[in-house]
């Protein structure tokens, strides 16, 4: 008698664990409990398949006859979406060609340069105590894996069957599967191995297909996940935009059904603890996002995961948010620390470092980067003054000036501070005696 292929005792066989592990209990993981929170205070909790467009709530319309938007306190809005492994609305229902583009960050416990501990951006985080990695089960080839799946998608990285990737058998992740086992654990292991055997310091870099990654779309069939899945998208603009974003550019184009957080007020996004971020500029058209809103979402601790077509290097803002701050780049962290300084004048500095980082490390006001860097913090910058911008004058062709209108006083200083005077001498010096010093050293 001729026997079943494996790929239909293969499926036979997970369906018949996937039903034995329906529970009645569907308690929310502790990440969308604590997302739920967060939500409570500045948005409200929706739910996709019930088509509420939620994003409306942070919307700040003209009425007729306005001419000018009227004033919104909390601008634009994240939208965040969110499945646990147990919710009917998972990875699994969204369209296979969306399936790599939804995991697109990573959720973060604690980092050192925004809490004061965690993770340092020049080493591999450690699973569940830096951050919570994300690993889905799926088919490859008729074998059943388990894999730790980068924070931008791209490759599935698994176990067994990547070069450096811990060697569960199947009757272990079968056991993952009906609840035996713990399936966290597993991706716990699974993402050390693979990024620690590839030497990687970053959560995003491991692994490639070289090694045995593969496409979660075209190579591997889903099956479930391990823990929650999320996706990240927002907006600073209001008239519609929060609503397009969460209604027409995700529910509705790519059917993402699952839970999602709307939060208005985006620099609310940092409550949240995540690497990176989608961005869009306008209501109406996807994304579009470009130096002025990456610039801004580095100050408050985030990536910006589509700021493209202007020279935007994600490396470079991820570097200059989460890194140790070290000799052999003076920009290191200095995104972290628009956040973390103590006074006005800290957080002054730290934006002009930041963005320089980000836009003209090596100097001058060469190229469109360093001259929207100079735009911003050239000798009429009423936020800080780089020096190295010299006599730099816009030529009225300035992307955005909203970086200037933060309310901060005008730091012209000549006089080059370091991290511990700008930091920490402040307070006992203070502000005024800083200008009377440097005016004196002119």
């Amino acid at each position: 008698r001729r026997l079943p292929h494996p790929m239909f005792r293969l499926i036979v066989l997970v369906g018949a664990v996937l039903l034995a592990a329906v529970s009645s209990s569907t308690a929310d993981s502790e990440l969308k409990e604590a997302w739920k929170a967060v939500t409570e205070e500045y948005g409200e909790w929706g739910y996709g398949h019930l088509h509420e467009r939620r994003g409306q709530i942070c919307d700040v319309y003209r009425q007729w006859g306005q001419t000018e938007v009227p004033e919104d306190v909390w601008p634009g809005c994240t939208v965040l979406f969110i499945a646990d492994p147990e919710d009917y609305y998972d990875l699994g229902t969204v369209a296979e060609g969306e399936q790599d583009n939804f995991l697109n960050t990573q959720h973060y416990n604690a980092a050192w340069n925004l809490h004061g501990k965690g993770f340092l951006g020049n080493s591999l985080p450690r699973p569940y105590k830096d951050i919570d990695p994300v690993c889905v089960i799926a088919n490859v080839d008729g074998h059943l894996v388990m894999g730790y799946e980068e924070g931008e998608g791209d490759k599935l990285l698994p176990c067994p069957g990547h070069d450096e990737g811990a060697p569960f058998p199947q009757e272990w992740i079968l056991e993952a599967l009906n609840g035996t086992r713990d399936a966290e654990e597993m991706c716990s292991q699974c993402y050390q191995s693979v990024c620690t055997g590839d030497r990687s310091v970053r959560a995003r870099d491991c692994g490639n297909s070289g090694d045995g990654g593969v496409d979660l779309e075209d190579e591997a069939t889903f099956v479930k996940q391990a823990q929650p899945v999320y996706h990240c998208h927002m907006t600073m603009a209001d008239e519609g935009a929060c609503d397009y974003v969460q209604y027409d550019q995700h529910e509705y184009s790519r059917t993402y059904y699952m839970d999602y957080s709307v939060t208005c007020g985006w620099q609310h996004i940092q409550q949240f603890n995540i690497t990176y971020c989608d961005c869009t500029r306008v209501a109406g058209t996807n994304n579009g996002c470009r130096r002025y809103e990456a610039t801004e979402m580095a100050y408050v601790g985030v990536v910006c995961g589509n700021c493209n077509g202007v020279g935007f290097s994600q490396t470079r803002a991820y570097d200059s948010i989460f890194k140790p701050e070290s000799a052999d780049d003076v920009y290191d962290g200095s995104c972290g620390k628009v956040v973390t300084a103590d006074t006005e004048l800290g957080r002054s500095y730290a934006k002009m470092m930041c963005s320089k980082g980000i836009w003209c490390p090596s100097g001058g006001t060469g190229g469109d980067n360093c001259k929207f860097h100079c735009d911003n913090f050239g000798q009429h910058s009423q936020v800080w003054y780089d020096e190295e911008c010299g006599q730099y004058v816009p030529d009225g062709n300035v992307e955005n000036r909203k970086l200037l209108s933060d309310g901060s006083e005008a730091v012209t200083l000549e006089t080059k501070f370091d991290w511990g005077s700008v930091m920490h001498e402040v307070v006992a010096t203070g502000y005024h005696q800083m200008r009377r010093d440097a005016d004196e050293a002119e």
